[in-house]
């Protein structure tokens, strides 16, 4: 993410890449481009992060991803997107589960 959002989402991920619904994602932030998301791959095993990097790819302006090398649990996800979302100066920011 390259410039600053609006509302930055934090949307922390483990083992996500069967239920990622990357259309959504894409599909609202073609709805407000004033928000971002930043993903949290939490240390997944599987294709989660690959499937963040392709979305983070198709649009560096509305996507992110802080990638965590080991398994931390859902609480250290959101501490850590949520420390770096407070640093962009986005206007609000929050978080979001990847299921929607």
């Amino acid at each position: 993410m390259s410039s600053t959002p609006r509302t930055l989402l934090v949307v922390p991920c483990y083992n996500e890449a069967d239920r990622l619904d990357l259309p959504a994602f894409r599909a609202c932030v073609a709805r407000d481009p004033s928000v971002a998301f930043l993903f949290v791959n939490d240390g997944s095993s599987d294709a989660t992060l690959a499937r963040l990097r392709e979305l983070e790819a198709g649009n560096r302006e509305a996507f992110g991803v802080l990638d965590l090398a080991r398994n931390s649990g859902k609480a250290e996800a959101v501490r850590a997107g949520l420390g770096v979302a407070f640093k962009s100066n986005a206007d609000y920011v929050g978080y979001w589960d990847a299921d929607l």
